[in-house]
């Protein structure tokens, strides 16, 4: 599903959502790039973020009442790494948590002999 806001600066995003698991997946966010305001900018971010959040926690409590979730499934934003990379906004500023990780090495190649690191995949959202 693709969310917008069209207030200055304007905000959009890709959002992957999976009702079953209760979790909505952000695959990209993108603020107006014509805006130069740092704070600005951030401030976009997280107001899109705590509004998918708040959409996801409406869709979840009407979904516990017949449709595919079960109370037991707690709703969950994710943010994907790739995402984050692109934020301006940093993991305290935008309420986002590393939650998975997967193992690298410096030399960004496909032996796994030398898996030293670990980085994260996704990040909770936690507004």
């Amino acid at each position: 599903a693709t969310f917008a806001c069209l207030t200055s600066p304007a905000t959009i995003s890709l959002v992957e959502q999976q009702h079953q698991e209760g979790e909505w997946n952000v695959l990209a966010l993108t603020v107006n790039p014509e805006e130069r305001n740092i704070n600005l900018i951030v401030d976009a971010e997280r107001a899109m973020l705590a509004e998918l959040h708040h959409a996801l926690r409406d869709v979840a409590s009407n979904d516990y009442d017949g449709g595919d979730n079960s109370p037991g499934v707690s709703p969950s934003l994710r943010v994907h790494c790739k995402v984050m990379e692109t934020l301006a906004g940093n993991c305290e500023q935008l309420g986002l948590t590393p939650i998975a990780v997967i193992q690298s090495n410096d030399d960004n190649n496909d032996d796994d002999s030398n898996l030293t690191e670990e980085e994260p995949i996704w990040f909770r959202c936690d507004l």
